[in-house]
């Protein structure tokens, strides 16, 4: 199902604040494949529960999946899988807010290590169950649309971010800043002991844990 996707146009002004704020839209020549992202929603907690709606905005994290991974999950073709979709699969196994019923249209979104600037990457599309890890939740790829969005919404203001480096350049950071945590050297566990706390009568009264020096 491509083109899954809309415009909300507002009768009146945004004010910013701590909880109101813009987020920058993809790039369109960068790809996230292996990423982590967020995925957002007020959606169903409970897989058919329509009364199990969030209260709160609920998030998790996901990671991008290469497409053809994706078609092989669903057993889809790339006719029902486009190269105009994203993939992607929740890092933990339950259900994932932003993957479930209620939770359509909500954002994916990308943080730019090199900046600290969030990009929306993505807008929820549909998927099989709610947050089932077995099968990726699918969403629109939201660079593929850039050209549509700037066309129709021509008379509003945006708010326009310089990149701090050409793409090439981000493009060989992201893949520079994996190596880097692939071949850094893990900390062995640190080791415990135990002592006994007493009291002036010489009964124990707890254990106290903490790292040994050895």
């Amino acid at each position: 199902m491509n083109n899954d996707l809309s415009l909300v146009f507002l009768n009146s002004k945004l004010t910013f604040t701590w909880r109101v704020a813009p987020i920058c839209l993809t790039p369109n020549d960068l790809t996230y494949f292996k990423e982590q992202a967020l995925v957002m929603g007020w959606g169903q907690t409970s897989e058919g529960d329509k009364e199990s709606s969030s209260p709160v905005l609920l998030q998790a994290k996901v990671k991008v999946i290469g497409m053809s991974h994706c078609r092989v999950l669903y057993g889809f073709e790339s006719v029902d899988v486009t190269a105009k979709m994203l993939c992607a699969l929740g890092e933990n196994a339950g259900r994932l807010p932003g993957e479930s019923e209620g939770d359509s249209g909500g954002p994916l979104v990308w943080r730019d290590d090199a900046t600290g600037r969030y990009f929306q990457v993505g807008v929820t599309s549909w998927g099989i169950g709610c947050g089932n890890p077995e099968y990726p939740g699918v969403y629109v790829k939201l660079n593929k649309y850039l050209d549509w969005i700037y066309a129709n919404t021509g008379d509003s203001v945006f708010l326009t971010v310089e990149l701090s480096a050409p793409l090439s350049e981000r493009h060989n950071h992201l893949h520079e800043a994996r190596a880097r945590r692939r071949q850094a050297p893990r900390s062995p566990p640190p080791r415990w002991r135990k002592t006994a706390k007493v009291n002036t009568e010489g009964k124990t009264r707890g254990i106290a844990v903490h790292p040994s020096p050895g």
